[in-house]
């Protein structure tokens, strides 16, 4: 891969990442400005505790990919300024 387009993939991955991350924030935003949509008062605390609690964890799960595809982004396209490109996946240990 040349240096141009390791940067060029860098850049773009990174920037794909903090998309992502501006979905969870918005996302978040959402979730904890307004109340659940599609819940009526007939249900109970622990049932609208555990989809919020679901919701939660959701928007846990893409904060986190989100910054790891934005730091392997970053990851990338530093690397290109020191001539090693690091490869897109880590090697797989040998089992003798």
């Amino acid at each position: 891969m040349s240096i141009k387009l390791a940067r060029v993939v860098g850049a773009l991955v990174f920037c794909g990442g903090i998309a992502l991350l501006c979905v969870v924030f918005f996302s978040a935003r959402a979730l904890l400005g307004s109340p659940l949509p599609g819940i009526t008062k007939n249900l109970s605390l622990g049932t609208e505790m555990s989809l919020f609690g679901a919701r939660a964890a959701l928007l846990f799960i893409m904060a986190f990919c989100g910054s790891s595809i934005a730091g392997r982004g970053a990851q990338l396209f530093q690397a290109t300024f020191h001539g090693a490109v690091p490869p897109l996946l880590p090697p797989r240990p040998h089992h003798e």
